[in-house]
């Protein structure tokens, strides 16, 4: 099996194989490579100690990112690397995390301790694929297994629970039926979780090309963190974060989103496009000026998007077509300049202005709209 690494990688794994150490692609990018798809990043395990794989990039620049199970990351041509000793999982107290881990030289052990079977294979020049649990199969098969019992892994982090669900529906895989089961009996543990890791969970899932499949079928499993989440079909809209939202959560949803640690922007656009759904579509460009003038142009494009109706909303924005008051072909200054005082008065008029152009009363020319506010004045 021939596998092509980044020159980046390759590197780090001649490096510690030169200093003595055993070392092997492993994870997630190896799956990606067998699925076809580009790896986001690269991952290695080795048989060296964390201090070990200090000593051995010593001239480079590393960070301590999970030093205390194990990881120390490798800057290498500007590209990090993880490089994880091979280790051992203590016991899950918390449901997420093993209270501590024990480093060992056996492969098989350290990916005797991973989530799925996909993701439980390592891969060397030399060796070769090692594939202990049958990922490679399950690929093939483009089933999700748990490595093991699925109840004791689930026991131990209940987050791998939302990461079966969310290859589900990414990959679009299905998931085996010990494993669903041990899902079902297990999915009190999403409780434990904290709202950013749920969070980060769920916005892959729900971006996933098979998200309605998996929503459906793992309805109360979900339901256990996300109550007020509504069926809706995403499949018929764009894969758009804040859209999927505000179709999910119609309700509350600036509640909802706080609750789940979601980032300002992401709260402010899926709130906007929440209330507006149910509500008449605008029709006409008029209505459709007066539309982007009271939400905005991002808030707009998301709902015309949502409404498969993008080209009509990109023609009045191409045309340069007004529906902002940035837009008059007069300022506050050239309002002073006519007579006018500073103050309220300039803003209500400019809106007076801009309602008048939107329907079609004025053309928006400056010399038409300076007429219209003189009229106005005598």
């Amino acid at each position: 099996m021939e596998i092509h690494i980044p020159d980046y990688a390759k590197a780090v794994m001649n490096r510690l194989n030169a200093q003595g150490f055993g070392c092997f692609i492993v994870g997630g990018c190896l799956r990606d490579i067998l699925m076809d798809r580009t790896p986001q990043d690269w991952d290695i395990c080795t048989s060296a100690k964390p201090e070990q794989i200090r000593d051995c990039f010593a001239d480079r620049k590393t960070s301590d990112v999970g030093i205390r199970h194990g990881t120390v990351g490798v800057l290498w041509d500007d590209a990090w690397v993880e490089v994880t000793t091979y280790r051992i999982d203590g016991e899950y107290r918390d449901g997420r995390h093993p209270e501590r881990v024990v480093f060992t030289e056996d492969l098989r052990a350290d990916l005797a301790r991973r989530d799925f079977t996909m993701n439980a294979m390592a891969w060397h020049p030399s060796t070769g694929l090692v594939d202990p649990f049958r990922g490679r199969n399950a690929i093939a098969e483009r089933r999700i297994s748990t490595v093991g019992d699925p109840k004791r892994r689930f026991t131990e982090d209940g987050l791998r629970i939302l990461r079966a669900l969310r290859f589900a529906s990414v990959l679009g895989f299905t998931i085996d039926e010990k494993t669903m089961e041990g899902i079902e009996a297990e999915k009190n543990r999403l409780l434990l979780l904290s709202a950013e890791r749920v969070n980060g969970e769920f916005t892959r899932l729900i971006m996933g090309d098979s998200a309605d499949e998996v929503l459906c079928r793992f309805s109360p499993v979900l339901r256990i963190v996300f109550p007020e989440m509504e069926e809706t079909e995403l499949k018929k809209l764009p894969a758009n974060l804040p859209i999927r939202l505000s179709r999910l959560f119609p309700k509350g949803t600036e509640a909802v989103l706080r609750r789940l640690r979601y980032d300002r922007e992401t709260i402010r656009l899926s709130s906007a496009l929440a209330r507006l759904n149910g509500l008449t579509a605008p029709e006409g460009k008029r209505e459709i000026k007066a539309f982007l003038r009271s939400e905005g142009k991002e808030t707009a494009k998301l709902y015309f998007a949502a409404e498969g109706r993008s080209s009509e909303l990109a023609e009045i924005l191409s045309s340069g077509e007004c529906w902002s008051v940035s837009q008059l072909s007069v300022t506050g200054k050239d309002l002073i300049d006519n007579g006018f005082s500073p103050g309220p008065e300039i803003g209500r008029t400019l809106d007076c202005l801009l309602d008048r152009v939107i329907a079609g009363e004025l053309e928006n020319q400056k010399e038409s709209l300076l007429s219209a506010v003189r009229g106005e004045k005598r």
